[in-house]
């Protein structure tokens, strides 16, 4: 009778064994891929920021303002203006790094009708989570491209 209980103890310590294997095996992979869902997550909203940012930036380039800046000058949106709103908007966002292109050097000689393109980029590896050699030189690029609102004249 007192055989059983130590064949049971030897059982026992030789599958302690295999489950310390198993959990050596298994838990480098089970990490990788959560802290890959959550990097490739981060990814994913600095890209949606980005893209959200370019659109509203274009919109606010296409539009015209409710008021007029100087007597004769188009109710439009400069390029600084628009910049600066679309790096309000990254930096709301936590987006570091971005650099904001605007189709044409000048908005206000952008005759209605035409096509205005906002291309913002920012490097992932600045914006990554888990920052690391992954990311290294990896841009992310986000545009809105839009047609110009045709301007109304203030006389008719």
């Amino acid at each position: 009778m007192k055989r059983q209980p130590i064949r049971i103890a030897k059982h026992h310590r030789a599958r302690r064994g295999a489950a310390t294997v198993e959990l050596a095996i298994c838990l480098p992979v089970l990490c990788g891929l959560i802290f890959g869902a959550i990097e490739a997550c981060g990814m994913i909203y600095t890209t949606q920021s980005l893209e959200i940012a370019a659109y509203e930036s274009c919109r606010m380039a296409i539009r015209e303002t409710a008021y007029q800046r100087q007597p004769g000058q188009p109710n439009v949106m400069t390029n600084a203006q628009v910049i600066a709103h679309a790096e309000d908007v990254l930096e709301e966002r936590g987006i570091v790094g971005a650099t904001v292109e605007i189709s044409s050097d000048d908005l206000t000689s952008v005759a209605g009708g035409a096509v205005v393109t906002v291309r913002i980029t920012a490097p992932a590896l600045a914006n990554s989570l888990m920052p690391g050699w992954f990311w290294d030189d990896v841009q992310i690029t986000a545009q809105a491209a839009m047609v110009k609102e045709r301007t109304t004249s203030s006389g008719t």
